[in-house]
């Protein structure tokens, strides 16, 4: 898991504040596979104005969306990932940085 220490705008989050991980695949703004399989991904993005949207990307392809108005906004998806797939979370506006996370794990 891996979330924000400082507010970003920018596209995509950079990941600074890294909690755990076990393969060291996590590089700032982008995840990547360290093997073909099943995995479960879930993000979330708190925001400083309203609305903020959010979306998860494999390989610079749009796979899912979340949007906040009054809290946080989140999504959970699971994906089929090959070795060396980049995932990465873009935002449209601030997000704050204690409620701005992601986490996933490969089920097999």
């Amino acid at each position: 898991m891996a979330s924000l220490e400082s507010s970003s705008s920018s596209s995509p989050v950079n990941f600074t504040n890294e909690r755990l991980d076990m393969t060291a695949s996590l590089s700032g703004s982008e995840f990547r596979a360290p093997k073909a399989g099943v995995y479960v991904i879930f993000w979330t993005a708190g925001h400083y104005v309203n609305p903020l949207h959010s979306m998860l990307l494999v390989n610079e392809i749009y796979v899912g969306h979340a949007m906040s108005d009054e809290n946080d906004g989140s999504n959970v998806v699971i994906l089929r990932l090959q070795k060396n797939d980049n995932l990465s979370v873009e935002i449209n506006a601030t997000a704050y940085y204690k409620s701005t996370i992601i986490s996933g794990y490969l089920l097999f």
